[in-house]
């Protein structure tokens, strides 16, 4: 009866522990996925960030080195790169003639993929020999069966559309490997190109087009319902920085990481890299700075 027992218990623990081993296998492979996808994902946002510190040395000639003090810091400046993506998605998608330029797109696109699969159906149609059935295929006698010359159009649709999905699926998802394995270095070494022309778009509209500081509001107005306006200034958050009770420097905000900023001024045209630690940061609503002309 001992032994008996102990064979009981050895079969009972064996399965136990192939399965707790499994389940710790799979917590390391999804644990090592994801910190693969957020090293890719870090990658990608410091490249961009790179190339919006380039761009703000070709605009106001700021070295870039000086920008950015650490890998972090790039993660930081791309952010502007993410908001000049989605303001140039939304204003391209959400406006009327750019909706009416990616609907007439997408409505070639399926004319043209529906011709083609049109096509293929009248060849296959008009085939003399008849397929060979897969053996996974041969449950369903509708859906999933032979066509032949016999058929009428209804069965020969019904045989042929979801062979034909899932053929453009596969396809597809091979097209998509092939892409991501060939692509993947041209991209990353194109990011900080693509960095430095978001940050460049980013900077002339949003910095030196700017026509206002952001205005102060009160609890109290910040709380009641905002009319809509007949027309909205482009405004950009506008600061001073003092130290000591001093001001040091004040303007409009380019960008900022956590241990600096760049500042620039309409009027006079200069920027500067100015360090925050220890410094005071104060918005402001610097209306004066819009009222004379910048320098030409």
């Amino acid at each position: 009866m001992t032994q008996i027992s102990n064979q009981k218990e050895e079969s009972t623990v064996a399965p136990n522990t192939e399965a707790a081993t499994s389940n710790r296998k799979t917590a390391w492979i999804g644990l090592g996925s994801i910190l693969s996808v957020a090293s890719l994902l870090a990658i990608i946002l410091a490249s961009l960030g790179y190339g919006i510190s380039l761009a703000v040395e070709a605009e106001f000639g700021i070295p870039h080195a000086t920008v950015f003090t650490s890998a972090f810091e790039l993660l930081d400046l791309s952010s502007v790169a993410i908001m000049a993506i989605v303001n140039t998605g939304t204003t391209a998608v959400w406006s009327v003639d750019g909706f009416l330029k990616v609907a007439s797109k997408i409505w070639m696109l399926a004319v043209f993929l529906f011709g083609v699969w049109a096509l293929l159906l009248l060849s296959v149609r008009d085939w003399r020999w008849p397929v060979k059935k897969f053996t996974i295929l041969r449950r369903d006698q509708t859906w999933l069966r032979t066509p032949t010359r016999g058929d009428s159009w209804k069965q020969f649709f019904q045989s042929f559309i979801w062979p034909t999905i899932g053929t453009f699926l596969g396809f597809a998802v091979l097209w998509l490997v092939w892409a991501a394995i060939f692509s993947a270095p041209v991209l990353l070494a194109a990011l900080p190109s693509i960095g430095y022309g978001l940050g460049k778009a980013h900077i002339k509209e949003w910095i030196i087009g700017a026509e206002t500081c952001v205005p102060f509001a009160t609890r109290e107005a910040r709380q009641k319902p905002k009319p809509i306006p007949q027309k909205t200034l482009r405004s950009v958050d506008c600061v001073a920085l003092t130290k000591e009770g001093k001001t040091i420097a004040e303007g409009l905000v380019v960008l900022a990481t956590s241990s600096s900023i760049v500042l620039y001024n309409p009027i006079t045209g200069a920027a500067r890299r100015e360090r925050t630690d220890g410094v005071s940061i104060e918005a402001v609503e610097g209306a004066s700075w819009f009222e004379s002309p910048p320098r030409p």
